[in-house]
């Protein structure tokens, strides 16, 4: 029996590359860009999330050194340093939010307060052709615990939203772009650039 080629092709793993920038307050964690809202940031995967989380323009205390939204993660905007977060013009502010980490381990305080908004959310610099996607779930955090911000990975649906929003995985999952929901992470090491 002569073989036949398969009717559908699954689409390929995307790829997130690294920034290839370790950064951190508490050690040399390998960063990933995204963009929100038009403006890009230096982030680490949050395994516990589905919300892309990214500090807020207000996100840094007075005490802190004149560089903070750098360190943060806030990359360039026109050539000019951004301060961090502002909404874009797509964004819709939900709810001023407490959020509790979804963690059985308990490494940060119990809440962590922030703004929550949809607004366009895609992997990958803004200038560049990765993919984007409208009205994604965004904390806009002013609290310092949470140094830099992180890009969620549950592919679940985030209840806060009404209607409930998907994450940004299961939403570009949807879009038939992705064989699935699953991901797979290398941190890599600072020592071994």
């Amino acid at each position: 029996m002569p073989l036949t080629p398969r009717a559908q092709v699954s689409p390929a793993a995307l790829v997130f590359p690294a920034s290839r920038k370790f950064e951190g307050n508490d050690g040399s964690w390998s960063t990933f860009i995204v963009s929100v809202g038009g403006q890009d940031f230096d982030v680490l995967p949050f395994t516990n999330s589905l919300e892309t989380w990214v500090p807020a323009a207000d996100g840094c205390p007075q005490s802190a050194p004149p560089n903070c939204p750098s360190l943060r993660g806030a990359r360039l905007v026109n050539n000019v340093q951004s301060a961090g977060y502002k909404p874009g013009v797509n964004a819709t502010q939900i709810d001023v939010i407490i959020l509790k980490p979804i963690s059985t381990l308990n490494y940060f305080n119990d809440t962590v307060q922030g703004v929550l908004l949809t607004d366009t959310v895609g992997i990958g610099s803004a200038s560049g052709n990765q993919p984007q996607l409208q009205q994604q779930l965004v904390m806009s955090v002013t609290d310092t615990e949470y140094w830099l911000g992180g890009f969620g990975l549950l592919p679940g649906v985030g209840a806060y939203a009404n209607p409930p929003k998907d994450s940004w995985l299961r939403a570009y999952n949807g879009t038939g772009n992705l064989p699935s929901c699953t991901y797979g992470y290398t941190a890599g090491a600072s020592y071994r650039m």
